[in-house]
């Protein structure tokens, strides 16, 4: 029997798929069932689930996560989803024989309960039915007129439905056989330029280490992003002295965290960012109101007040909706490495060299150890390797590839492999499960500091 042939007899006894069009079908009852941190949000509104859609300053992706999102109140949720369902009037001129194909920056990602298209290019993406996917892939190399027929006529209705979404919206277009060719999917490589990528520095009244002496080997390893968090008051000039060395520094983008003291004003930050450009967020805890200020340096710098108290590196790893990024340089990497650890070195206020503050392991004393001997050390670097594909619940997410991962704190006895311990959402029902204004049920806050 000819491979043609054989094909053909094995898709006539194929269970033919129980289609729907699920947009605003099954996928409408999940947008009504979910909530994130109090708010109703439509998973079809990019603007609801990720304010962080344009890259902020240099930084491709959060460098840690430990309060809540204060972004999402800043701008008011829109209400109608990003597309509405069309009819299928306008399939009726498709030739039949030719093929749909998305537009190599359009990667759809599939999910247990739902999945999703991700634009890299416009940095937004869509909820789409797992059987949507199955068009998508399985039948990616297949006619129209294929895919009707091996679907049957019950569901022609649905199946150019769906065609007439991913058109609308500008996913994909038909093509010719012969075309396809011409069109080859998007390489998902990812190489960087630097040694280091990102870096944390903790410090408090305790810390003794020479941070001027962290940065200079930072730099030497190639270090773009770094954020310094303080757990103690430190005044004004102590971050400005930072911040006037980093100046001879390959270091774009610097993240400053620290607590609220008396006299501390908005327009303080503010004039401190428009002096060192290199500030890509402020972030002030334990203050006594909530701002929120992003029009500064051309919307490239953030201030954050807010009351939440960031006692200590334990308060990392909050997962949140918003804290989703989606471009070429996260979609990529989260498909190969870590997307918190990969290329990342910190230093902990004790001067403990960590892959993260939050992490247990110490790797050396920076006093006496050299970051890039740390670097040469294959249990470092382990670390950077465990993608979300190989995490337990992760692995079945639609949010994969575009959600900054935790392995300080995770689900199962501290698991190596297991799912963020902050994180609330349940990919096999597609609901954050943490009702308005309830702590993380799975934060193992005291169970880590009492390990640590």
């Amino acid at each position: 029997m000819e491979k043609k042939e054989l094909v053909h007899t094995i898709k006539e006894n194929l269970t033919r798929l129980p289609l729907s069009f699920g947009y605003l079908g099954a996928v409408k009852e999940q947008e009504e069932n979910s909530n994130y941190n109090g708010i109703s949000y439509k998973p079809g509104t990019v603007a609801a689930l990720q304010t962080n859609a344009e890259m902020v300053g240099y930084v491709p992706k959060p460098i840690s996560r430990f309060i809540r999102p204060v972004a999402a109140f800043a701008a008011p949720i829109p209400t109608e989803p990003t597309h509405q369902p069309t009819t299928a009037a306008n399939t009726t001129t498709i030739d039949p024989q030719k093929i749909f194909t998305l537009f190599a920056c359009c990667i759809p990602v599939q999910g247990a309960s739902r999945s999703l298209i991700c634009d890299v290019q416009r940095q937004h993406f869509d909820f789409i039915p797992n059987a949507l996917y199955q068009l998508l892939t399985d039948n990616r190399q297949d006619s129209l007129a294929d895919i009707l027929e091996q679907y049957g006529a019950d569901n022609a209705t649905t199946i150019l439905e769906y065609y007439t979404f991913l058109t609308d919206a500008e996913y994909g277009f038909w093509a010719s056989p012969d075309e396809l060719a011409l069109f080859p999917p998007l390489s998902l490589d990812w190489q960087a330029p630097y040694t280091v990528t990102n870096s944390i520095i903790d410090w408090d009244d305790n810390s003794h280490f020479d941070i001027k002496q962290v940065i200079t080997q930072l730099d030497e390893l190639g270090c773009a992003a770094l954020q310094l968090r303080c757990y103690s008051h430190q005044p004004l000039s102590f971050f400005e002295d930072v911040l006037l060395f980093t100046k001879t520094t390959r270091i774009k983008a610097i993240d400053l965290v620290f607590p609220w003291f008396q006299g501390l004003s908005s327009m303080d930050l503010v004039t401190l960012a428009e002096q060192y450009l290199r500030i890509n967020s402020i972030v002030v805890h334990s203050a006594p109101f909530t701002d929120y200020i992003d029009d500064i340096n051309n919307r490239l710098t953030r201030v954050v007040f807010t009351p939440e108290k960031v006692t200590s590196e334990h308060h990392c790893g909050l997962v949140f909706a918003d804290y989703f990024t989606l471009n070429m340089s996260v979609f990529t990497e989260s498909h190969h490495f870590n997307s918190c650890l990969n290329r990342k070195i910190s230093i902990d206020k004790q001067g403990q060299i960590k892959n993260c503050p939050s992490m247990t392991q110490s790797f050396g004393d920076v006093a006496i150890t050299r970051l890039r001997e740390v670097l040469d050390q294959p249990a470092f670097t382990s670390q950077w390797h465990i993608t979300k594909d190989a995490i337990a619940v992760c692995k079945d997410c639609e949010f994969r590839y575009v959600c900054t991962d935790c392995r300080a704190y995770t689900q199962g006895f501290n698991d190596p492999l297991g799912k963020p311990a902050a994180c609330q959402y349940n990919p096999y029902t597609a609901t954050w499960e943490t009702a308005a204004g309830e702590e993380p049920a799975a934060w193992a806050l005291t169970a880590n500091e009492q390990n640590a």
